[in-house]
């Protein structure tokens, strides 16, 4: 099972599945100096949900450690490398979070800026370095061809047009 089906397992269970934990992670998050907030769950239809909930459980790490350590539900904390492989995530996600989020705003977003944006990702955020872990490698891999794809198939002279003519 790869991390992510892993963290997604676990992050359900933490709220369905153990009451206990419900009843004391908000207790250790205030021990911890976290605010106070239920664990993001993964939702396929919600763009960025991946992101934010292993943001959320990256977060909340400690508090996660400090609630299940000496419980018969130790076996759901992730391993130490699990959490680098989670911090490796969030840090590839996160320029695809951050052009969702550009995107999605009416103040900013100009037809010329579409195909640039694209361009960007695939390039600069898809690169596959030699230390990539697999997980990684294999996202920015399906992750380039997705964008690649999307590039084709929105690539008209109109928008290369646009993009030309933009003074910014």
């Amino acid at each position: 099972m790869d991390i992510l089906s892993t963290v997604q397992k676990h992050t359900a269970n933490y709220g369905k599945y153990i009451k206990f934990f419900i009843k004391y992670f908000s207790d250790e998050q205030v021990k911890k100096g976290l605010p106070p907030k239920h664990l993001v769950q993964d939702v396929p239809t919600r763009w960025n949900s991946t992101y934010d909930m292993l943001c959320s459980i990256f977060e909340n790490r400690f508090a996660i450690v400090g609630v299940l350590s000496f419980t018969k539900y130790g076996d759901l904390l992730p391993s130490m490398y699990d959490w680098s492989l989670i911090e490796s995530l969030i840090n590839f996600l996160r320029p695809f979070k951050l052009g969702t989020q550009f995107f999605q705003t009416e103040n900013q977003v100009s037809i010329s800026t579409i195909y640039p944006s694209l361009h960007n990702l695939r390039v600069k955020h898809t690169m596959e370095m030699d230390n990539d872990p697999n997980i990684i490698r294999e996202m920015k891999k399906n992750m380039g061809c997705a964008l690649q794809s999307i590039i084709n198939e929105y690539k008209s002279d109109f928008l290369l047009v646009a993009t030309m003519l933009d003074p910014r």
